[in-house]
């Protein structure tokens, strides 16, 4: 069933919410779900080597790759994508996407400090342009500061398609935040024919 883009209210309880929003204190002006690492200022170069651009090249001859992919904030263990307004701009760039085809979209779900989909992009369109695109849109339109580059898996089959998707949906269960995947507020499904539809049962 095509469903209309009207956000309905967070199925969340009271206590699944707190852990997306704990409070502030007056030293504290920014929320985070989880526990604050230490912040090294300074990284030794040799024991911490600069990380390499990955490669996203697609092999030649596939025309519609499909690819899991994963977006980190570049600041972890904060909430920074799952807030009234944050994480709705985010989704409504994903539809944006979609209707104006840079890519097809199955799947899409934010976490509080990290972003994964499952998406298809076609061959003309370099995925790596496409996702700087949508980075920086992101970062104009709702403040987010991501990490440099991004990690993509490319799918070889339905199989590992389905694979993927189920790890995505279970994201917020694992983490304990929900405890049935199709509770989730911030996701995003569409079906083969690019209409966005209910999370299927």
């Amino acid at each position: 069933m095509v469903i209309s883009r009207t956000q309905p209210q967070s199925p969340l309880s009271g206590k699944q919410q707190s852990l997306l929003a704990p409070t502030r204190t007056k030293s504290q002006t920014e929320p985070h779900p989880f526990p604050k690492s230490p912040v090294i200022s300074y990284m030794n170069p040799t024991l911490y080597p600069r990380r390499r651009p990955l490669d996203h090249s697609t092999p030649w001859g596939v025309e519609y790759p499909e690819f899991f992919i994963t977006l980190c904030c570049a600041s972890k263990g904060r909430n920074q994508l799952c807030w009234d307004g944050v994480g709705q701009r985010i989704l409504n760039l994903i539809r944006k996407y979609q209707l104006s085809r840079r890519w097809h979209c199955s799947i899409a779900l934010l976490m509080p400090d990290h972003l994964h989909a499952i998406v298809q992009i076609p061959q003309k369109l370099p995925i790596v342009e496409v996702i700087r695109c949508f980075k920086q849109t992101c970062a104009k339109q709702a403040s987010i500061a991501w990490q440099r580059d991004f990690f993509d898996h490319r799918l070889r089959g339905p199989a590992s398609s389905q694979q993927k998707y189920r790890y995505i949906e279970m994201n917020p269960v694992r983490a304990g935040f929900i405890t049935h995947p199709n509770d989730w507020p911030w996701r995003i499904n569409f079906n083969d024919h690019g209409e966005e539809i209910e999370p299927s049962s």
